[in-house]
């Protein structure tokens, strides 16, 4: 591509820009640019907002309290609880 191809591109580009088709198609795309930089924003701020909801949603319920409790006196006093010295004879008591 020779200097004189090079200038005609330049000036058919300058001749498109400023065209009223042109304009508004780059006004469009600007706008969608925002739009969407504005969506990502919006949609990182909820996600913040309902992470700190999650952390008051982890409180545990009746059934993990009392689970609770009975791992703690399980840990006082050993021998009040089953023990196993087999991980499959457990998982079968378990499940």
């Amino acid at each position: 591509m020779g200097v004189p191809e090079l200038t005609q591109a330049i000036n058919a580009y300058h001749s498109v820009s400023v065209s009223p088709e042109f304009q508004e198609l780059e006004r469009m795309r600007v706008r969608a640019d925002h739009d969407e930089a504005q969506a990502l924003w919006n949609a990182e701020r909820k996600a913040k907002r309902e992470e700190k909801f999650e952390i008051a949603k982890n409180v545990p319920n009746a059934e993990t309290l009392e689970a609770i409790k009975e791992t703690q006196e399980m840990k006082k006093d050993p021998s009040s609880g089953k023990g196993y010295t087999d991980v499959d004879e457990m998982m079968a008591d378990i499940l």
